[in-house]
């Protein structure tokens, strides 16, 4: 609990004014006001506030020339007040500045949260977003210093103008929601698609080591096609998209050899009334992209040692003398993971960012150019799905890496902006052990981007069982967004058979 707020100005920071180097400025000049923070903490930080004012101060070199910074303290009874966002805005006019420099910064227990904002002070909305969760006090100067990177880049002209779209609110939408007949078998991964370019999706399921086709699988499932693959083989993933352009969606699959853990992935293709093998023992990850608004993209990642599951670098794929090869490179982060990798305009703002999982489960959105743009405070995802992997030359012994879920980024609400969806399982062994994972519960959640970070937009209920996998796309072809996802309802147990069901999940047209 917070025993106290204290209200800490980042005072020391006004230095120039319309003169540089003895010369006086031709050009003309933004106005920047710095207004003090808001600090939440238990404890007193203001010691915090000179090392913020001297990052700062050396950091915003570059803009001395066109760019003119004041600082407002607060005096007397002011002092002890919270600033808010319209008196930010009120301030800033009251001065006559361009901008007001405003944020908040958050300290639970070990966790900090630095939360900034640049305010255009003509419009009264926020011109750039900055939000970064630490694990410790003292990375709020990394926090600082990656806001200044930021305003250099605006204010040279590196960043295009964007204005950042206002919160989006809930929608008041009729929902439909349906649910398929039970499987005997636990589904592992779950796609949609064309397949047989009869103008109709169908639903693509797989287990262990077997591929499954469905029509009408919500209401009444026909089964028109079933793959068993040999040689102890392991499905790590599935999907399905027109990738080759002949009119019927292909259906790409991730596999391994269970014993060894290496990659023999397989394409299949619907000919002659069924499917067929057009490329076998492929040595890539696979994962298909889609945010909604521009053609799908397929995207392989190779093996790394047997200590290291994953070699650095996504590429986006395509077809040649009937094998897949790499197109490019994607801007991937380092450690990102196809499984746990997508890119999109999650921010509305016109262009892509990347966003991916980190090692410890966070969502984190990039900006263009590499750094972190914003960290979930919490954990998404959760998957039983694995790859082993060594973790000693001379040990009999191997770890379970576990897969990240996949992420989507559509306009799921049919408001106009894209939302970004998540899944979160809920654990019932706390990664006690290293090697067993097991889910009881979870949910997919919709997020939304607003003026300092992601606000909750949608959420479905708490699901008993565990979400295996899921899928955004238009199933019913009615134009718009579906949620669909595949629940394994005996996950809890460490025995016994596990049953599997489908769910449909729409909001109105």
């Amino acid at each position: 609990m917070i025993k106290k707020m204290v209200y800490a100005g980042i005072s020391g920071f006004f230095l120039m004014a319309s003169f540089y180097g003895g010369e006086v400025l031709s050009a003309p000049v933004k106005k920047i006001v710095m207004l003090p923070f808001n600090i939440f903490a238990e404890t007193d930080l203001s010691y915090l506030q000179e090392g913020i004012n001297r990052m700062l101060n050396a950091r915003l070199e570059p803009l001395r020339q066109t760019i003119l910074f004041d600082i407002l303290e607060k005096e007397g009874d002011s002092a002890a007040k919270l600033t808010d966002f319209s008196n930010a805005v009120e301030q800033g006019r009251h001065v006559s500045a361009d901008f007001v420099l405003w944020g908040s910064i958050t300290v639970l227990g070990e966790k900090v949260s630095t939360d900034i904002q640049l305010i255009n002070v003509n419009t009264g909305k926020t011109e750039l977003p900055f939000s970064r969760l630490g694990q410790e006090k003292g990375d709020i100067l990394g926090h600082v210093d990656a806001c200044a990177e930021m305003l250099i880049a605006y204010f040279s002209g590196n960043e295009p103008h964007s204005q950042v779209q206002p919160a989006q609110q809930e929608p008041d939408k009729p929902l439909t929601i349906l649910k398929s007949q039970t499987f005997d078998f636990a589904i592992a991964g779950i796609s949609a698609g064309d397949v047989t370019g009869n103008g109709r999706n169908e639903v693509v399921l797989t287990g262990k080591d077997s591929v499954y086709i469905y029509e009408n699988v919500i209401k009444d499932p026909v089964r028109i096609f079933e793959y068993k693959e040999k040689n102890s083989s392991k499905i790590l993933g599935v999907d399905v998209a027109d990738i080759n352009e002949n009119g019927k969606a292909e259906i790409y699959v991730t596999a391994i050899y269970e014993n060894s853990g290496n990659l023999k992935s397989f394409v299949l293709e619907w000919q002659d009334g069924t499917c067929k093998k057009i490329t076998d023992r492929e040595k890539w990850f696979l994962r298909v992209i889609d945010n909604g608004k521009e053609k799908k993209m397929l995207v392989g990642q190779k093996r790394g040692s047997q200590s290291m599951v994953f070699k650095s670098g996504i590429y986006e794929l395509g077809w040649k003398n009937n094998s897949l090869f790499a197109l490019r490179q994607l801007d991937a982060p380092d450690r990102a993971t196809v499984f746990g990798f997508t890119t999109g305009d999650v921010f509305n703002t016109g262009r892509n960012n990347a966003v991916a999982v980190n090692r410890d489960g966070h969502v984190v959105v990039y900006q263009e150019d590499g750094k972190e743009a914003w960290v979930s405070p919490v954990v998404y995802g959760g998957s039983e799905n694995f790859v082993e992997y060594d973790t000693s030359p001379v040990a009999d012994d191997n770890f379970h890496y576990y897969l990240p879920q996949r992420m989507f980024i559509s306009d799921i609400t049919q408001n106009g902006l894209n939302e970004l969806v998540l899944v979160c399982n809920h654990e019932m062994t706390d990664r006690i052990f290293a090697r067993m994972r097991h889910y009881d519960s979870g949910f997919i959640e919709c997020l939304a981007w607003d003026a300092i970070g992601f606000k909750h937009l949608l959420k479905t209920q708490d699901i008993s069982g565990y979400i295996s996998d899921y899928q955004v796309g238009d199933l019913n072809r009615n134009g718009h967004p579906d949620l669909f996802f595949s629940v394994v309802s005996g996950s809890g147990k460490f025995f016994g058979e596990k049953t599997s069901y489908l769910v449909f999940w729409e909001y109105g047209t």
